[in-house]
């Protein structure tokens, strides 16, 4: 198995202490390419503790840089993003 590695930033403008990682899940083969995928929260993402997370898909290479972000209702205190689990 060849290993690669990936480094992967805040997609959003980071705000201060926005939590991006606070949660990292694998997210099995989420688009059926073979490849597994991830999911990556960002607790504190708009400021408000709204939150946000992001779906990173696997290749050949590793993982795209470029990630989906999951959006959910921008609500005060939401958190979305604290807690992230595979899907299935």
């Amino acid at each position: 198995m060849r290993s690669s590695r990936v480094t992967l930033t805040d997609p959003a403008p980071p705000a201060p202490n926005a939590g991006f990682g606070v949660a990292v899940a694998s997210a099995g083969d989420v688009n059926g390419d073979g490849f597994a995928d991830i999911v990556v929260g960002a607790l504190d993402a708009a400021n408000s503790f709204a939150g946000a997370a992001y779906f990173y898909s696997g290749n050949a290479g590793g993982l795209s840089t470029r990630p989906a972000a999951l959006t959910a209702p921008r609500v005060p205190n939401g958190y979305f993003g604290s807690a992230v689990a595979i899907a299935r």
